[in-house]
């Protein structure tokens, strides 16, 4: 209470305000600065998320892929008929297959010959022969493995941030490595 003296001479005491009296009470501009606050932080938290499930698509199309070459790769050798990657709606998909008599690409049976899609944003941007940069400007239709001699080179992966990984593969092994 603030003592005030009414013009009778008698003090009066008027009440404080909420503020002064330290009972705990927030502002309204307090209360909306902390909301703020909170929301920049959900928003740039929400932002950094997003970014690793991009990579976590990457990471996972990539892995996805070269376990397919792997296993064409070994069927080819191990079978001694040709298996390919056919990479299909503009490698943004792929699929094991392998080559009839006549030479026609016909769908392993079971899961193996299964389309598969890669997540979000992730494609194929670029296949190239051997170990060197650069590539074609478009996609083959498949990468083919063939017993003895098969497909020696790089694919390429990339999402829509701009991130690529890269899988190498040698002939006469068949050894499928992943570069970051």
């Amino acid at each position: 209470m603030i003592p005030s003296r009414a013009p009778s001479g008698r003090t009066l005491h008027r009440p404080q305000p909420a503020r002064l009296r330290g009972d705990g009470a927030f502002t309204l501009i307090e209360l909306l600065l902390v909301v703020v606050i909170i929301s920049v932080l959900a928003c740039s938290l929400a932002a950094a998320l997003q970014g690793r499930k991009d990579a976590q698509a990457l990471r996972v199309g990539t892995e996805d892929l070269a376990a397919a070459m792997r296993f064409a790769w070994s069927q080819a050798a191990s079978r001694g008929r040709p298996f390919r990657i056919a990479l299909l709606k503009d490698g943004r998909a792929f699929q094991v297959q392998t080559l009839d008599e006549q030479g026609a690409p016909q769908p392993l049976p079971g899961l193996t010959g299964n389309q598969r899609s890669f997540a979000r944003e992730v494609h194929v941007r670029q296949v190239g022969a051997g170990s060197g940069a650069g590539g074609g400007e478009k996609l083959p239709e498949a990468i083919q493995f063939c017993a003895g001699a098969g497909f020696s080179g790089w694919v390429e992966l990339s999402d829509g941030a701009g991130q690529s990984r890269r899988i190498e593969v040698a002939d006469a092994t068949g050894q499928v490595r992943i570069i970051e």
